[in-house]
């Protein structure tokens, strides 16, 4: 949406208030409601749409102020990590802002309770550092950041938004004046906030975001105040006895930790500043968006991180419709590794395609056809449902084959598990199943790496399609879960449905002890018995909700 063609079709003034239809309501706040609505342009932009009825608390004058500086940083086009506003419509009663639509919503929809890994982590807290940068070379505090505060665009982009308790924090003569605590959202407050004294508005703004940091790292805040009276957590922190075995800190690594640690430090003259954090390397992530790798790749956002490396989706210059992935790491063994059983793998339907190897600077890269996203993301995103056994058995079935197909090309995975089996929606409209990440394969010949513990892995990852969880197990990597579970394996099937999966687990044990080699048609069989008629063009079903693959 371009802001000029909307601005210029906008008026502030209730004489000639800006014409919109309403599409649908995305939020309700106190005094407010927002709603997503199509402009009676010629554009017809669709945007977000903010009213807020007057009261005793939402004033006309707060209104006002919180339109004049979230406008003043609009200037020259405004900045990437700032939610654009473009008008205001003022009434007798109700006041309506017009703001940027940033389709993701707030960032705490993207992590659960364990948080996000820790580059991704990064990557947004980046994000929101240079945010509060330029908010604050405009002599603004925010006084009120928080993760429904923060917004994500279609593009992975992090927007600031909701300026209500902003203030300027400088006099006409431009220089830094204490501004009034007592507000903001308690988890995230400073401790300076809940005195009486005036606040340095900006390391106010400096420890919300901290608290937003442990909060994507870990999916937890660390305290429900910085209090040292009413909260034995915060009291732990600032002396300094913090337990690490503890969530949230149990969570994240020490490097992550440390940084934290000037980032809350209990007294804003001894906080990290913005430019410190942007300086420390915690706060650089290896590449940015719009770097070109080798003369070909523009970086466009992380992935994660993989077993050796960290991963990020790039548009090749020559083809910038095309999205591929390339995978950072040090010089190593496991990055040999992955380029000789990877590369064998290459081009061959349901393996990512490899595209060539180089550095930059201290690093390895890899880059590699994208398959789409994991199927760990998308059973986060179905945590409470069971997968239909039609579904799990497809899935099974295609895997089976996959790993026959490895197999047959002498590569045994050995790291097999839900976030190395990628999902992808093809042009077709159908879901295709990819198998990545080579960083802990081995060629099978002369090795003495058991091929079957592949198809064992894969019978774990379906176990967790069931919502059935024997033993414990939430990762399947693990090889003493695994060799646990082998001794009886039906016995441990909770629900009565599932025991199929129980049975093939046996079958691939028995297969295993008789020492003759896999029977794959034995193994396909138990799937079709739960899915008769099931073969190679058989659907996986799906659907869309908020755009994102949901698979029932």
């Amino acid at each position: 949406m371009s802001v000029a063609s909307t601005s210029s079709q906008m008026s502030e003034e209730t004489t000639n208030p800006t014409k919109y239809s309403i599409i649908s309501q995305i939020g309700k706040g106190g005094y407010s409601t927002v709603h997503l609505v199509l402009l009676a342009n010629d554009a017809q932009d669709m945007v977000v749409l903010k009213k807020t009825e007057l009261t005793a608390k939402a004033k006309a004058d707060d209104l006002e102020n919180e339109y004049k500086l979230h406008k003043s940083l609009m200037v020259n086009g405004g900045h990437e990590n700032i939610i654009k506003i473009f008008e205001m419509n003022r009434g007798p009663k109700v006041y309506e802002f017009f703001l940027e639509y940033a389709r993701e919503g707030p960032i705490s929809s993207i992590f659960d309770n364990k948080g996000l890994p820790t580059t991704i982590a990064r990557f947004y807290f980046r994000q929101l550092i240079n945010g509060l940068k330029y908010i604050h070379d405009h002599g603004i505090t925010h006084r009120d950041i928080k993760p429904t505060n923060l917004l994500l665009d279609k593009d992975d982009n992090l927007k600031i938004c909701d300026f209500g308790l902003a203030t300027s924090y400088r006099d006409a003569d431009g220089k830094n004046i204490p501004v009034v605590g007592h507000t903001g959202t308690p988890p995230y407050a400073a401790p300076e906030v809940f005195s009486k004294d005036l606040v340095n508005g900006p390391a106010t703004d400096v420890w919300s975001a901290g608290i937003v940091l442990v909060e994507l790292l870990t999916g937890s805040r660390p305290w429900a105040r910085a209090s040292l009276k009413k909260c034995v957590q915060y009291s732990d922190w600032v002396n300094n006895i913090t337990c690490l075995d503890e969530r949230p800190w149990s969570l994240m690594d020490f490097n992550s930790y440390n940084f934290i640690r000037l980032i809350l430090a209990p007294m804003a003259t001894k906080r990290a500043s913005i430019k410190s954090i942007m300086a420390h390397k915690c706060h650089d992530v290896g590449v940015r968006r719009g770097d070109l790798l080798d003369n070909m790749w523009y970086v466009s956002r992380p992935l994660g991180l993989g077993a050796y490396g960290q991963t990020y989706t790039a548009r090749c210059k020559y083809s910038l419709f095309r999205e591929d992935v390339i995978k950072i790491q040090k010089p190593s063994k496991d990055y040999n590794r992955e380029i000789l059983t990877g590369g064998k793998m290459s081009g061959i339907p349901g393996f990512p395609r490899f595209f060539g190897s180089f550095h930059f600077k201290e690093y390895m890269c890899i880059a590699m056809s994208h398959e789409g996203e994991p199927l760990a993301t998308v059973l986060r995103r179905c945590a409470k449902e069971k997968m239909h056994s039609w579904n799990v058995a497809t899935i099974g079935y295609r895997l089976f084959k996959l790993i026959h197909v490895l197999h047959e090309n002498e590569i045994v995975h050995r790291d097999l598990h839900s976030s190395n089996v990628l999902v992808k929606q093809t042009e077709d409209g159908k879901l295709h199943l990819s198998i990545i990440d080579f960083g802990k394969a081995s060629i099978l010949s002369g090795n003495p790496f058991d091929p079957v513990d592949d198809y064992i892995s894969a019978v774990l990852i379906l176990f967790r399609l069931r919502n059935e969880d024997p033993l414990g197990i939430l990762f399947e990597r693990y090889l003493e879960t695994k060799k646990t579970f082998r001794k009886n394996p039906v016995e441990y099937i909770s629900a009565p449905e599932n025991k199929w999966l129980g049975h093939l687990y046996q079958t691939l044990e028995n297969q295993r002890n008789a020492k003759n080699g896999i029977k794959l048609t034995e193994l396909l069989d138990a799937f079709r018995a739960v899915h008769p008629g099931l073969n190679d063009e058989t659907p996986i079903y799906y659907s869309k909700k908020n755009w994102k693959l949901v698979i029932h």
